[in-house]
């Protein structure tokens, strides 16, 4: 695993996402960094120990992502094709 994803894991658990919002994260944290000209990882430090606020408002998003149509169809493809992947 590397360590942005174990960085967005303790972020995702310490806040109670749930897993198909929890796939849409490391976009959200992506593109957020990119739009404040911020490293990702930092990012997800600042939001995860410092920023509650920021916190929602990215889960907010990721949340939105994850009931959009696509959203909803990647997670049924990685639900329906996990078993493949063991």
């Amino acid at each position: 695993m590397s360590v942005l994803v174990g960085k967005i894991n303790v972020f995702a658990n310490k806040y109670g996402v749930s897993p198909n919002v929890a796939m849409m994260l490391p976009a959200v944290f992506k593109n957020a960094a990119s739009k404040v000209d911020m490293d990702v990882g930092e990012l997800v430090d600042v939001a995860t120990a410092k920023n509650a606020e920021l916190a929602l408002y990215l889960i907010t998003i990721a949340d939105d992502c994850a009931n959009s149509k696509v959203g909803m169809e990647r997670w049924n493809n990685f639900i329906n094709n996990k078993g493949e992947a063991a």
